[in-house]
């Protein structure tokens, strides 16, 4: 039996949240981060990816920091979450090696050429909605520049989950407060100069809109500025911003190859 190395509550009046964070556990529903925006979700009855991404470089860039399994080494995968089709985001080589073939989740109009090589794909919309095994499944508005690009939010094991995809900071994410998320999958250390994904403090402010009980930064460390090359701020740094700006909302921070279990009790 693996122990846990660490647990961490947050009292919210008549609900609490505990999360322990591991590198390999049985419990489920389980968050299992990858790397970049690659996320496993696995709950008792269905897995989820987002955004595959496992290869070593997009474009010029390198990677700092390689994904924690490789596509052969994840479990079988359900359903497979794409918030939009950047490179960095939509690793079609790494849909082709999971077996069996998952469902594609995609924003509407983007798969087409996949469906063409035999796989199911459930194209969304913001506002609708799609369920698998008990998995609620709701493509929510996101703004960033690839033609057509959507959020999710899951709802599995009595949890819900924000996963944002990329998208820079925008008013509508307000009216996710009343959506009682426990859960928020965070990118940033995007750039002033491309400014379609979020910076340190636009991320903050984004977290304190939203109003989860828990937020993840994501999307962060894996490559240098665009330009300069230089490495993004650590996530350190945005968990002591969120302290401040929002200290309601419990961070915690996840390696590649770390994991961690949510476990909501609610006095309804």
């Amino acid at each position: 039996m693996v122990g846990k190395t660490r647990w961490a509550i947050l009292c919210l009046g008549a609900a609490f949240l505990s999360i322990a964070v591991h590198s390999h556990v049985a419990e489920r529903p389980r968050l299992s981060f990858i790397g970049h925006a690659t996320v496993l979700l696995e709950g008792t009855e269905a897995t989820l990816l987002t955004d595959p991404f496992f290869k070593p470089k997009m474009l010029w860039l390198r990677r700092r920091v390689l994904p924690s399994r490789t596509p052969a080494e994840l479990p079988p995968v359900d359903v497979v979450l794409i918030s939009h089709t950047h490179p960095d985001h939509f690793d079609p080589d790494a849909i082709r090696a999971l077996t069996p073939r998952p469902v594609l989740v995609m924003p509407w109009g983007r798969g087409r050429r996949l469906r063409k090589q035999g796989f199911t794909v459930v194209d969304l919309k913001p506002g609708e909605s799609w369920n698998c095994k008990n998995v609620k499944i709701t493509a929510v508005k996101a703004r960033h520049n690839a033609w057509h690009n959507v959020g999710y939010l899951i709802e599995m094991d009595g949890t819900k989950t924000y996963f944002t995809g990329d998208s820079k900071l925008f008013n509508g994410l307000k009216n996710l407060a009343g959506e009682n998320i426990d859960f928020m999958l965070m990118p940033y250390a995007g750039t002033p100069v491309i400014g379609n994904i979020w910076t340190l403090r636009q991320a903050a402010r984004a977290v304190s809109w939203v109003k989860p009980k828990a937020v993840v930064p994501i999307h962060m460390e894996t490559f240098g500025h665009w330009i300069t090359g230089k490495p993004s701020v650590g996530p350190e740094v945005f968990q002591n911003l969120l302290g401040t700006v929002t200290p309601e909302t419990v961070c915690r921070l996840l390696r590649p190859g770390e994991s961690l279990t949510m476990v909501l009790n609610r006095e309804d």
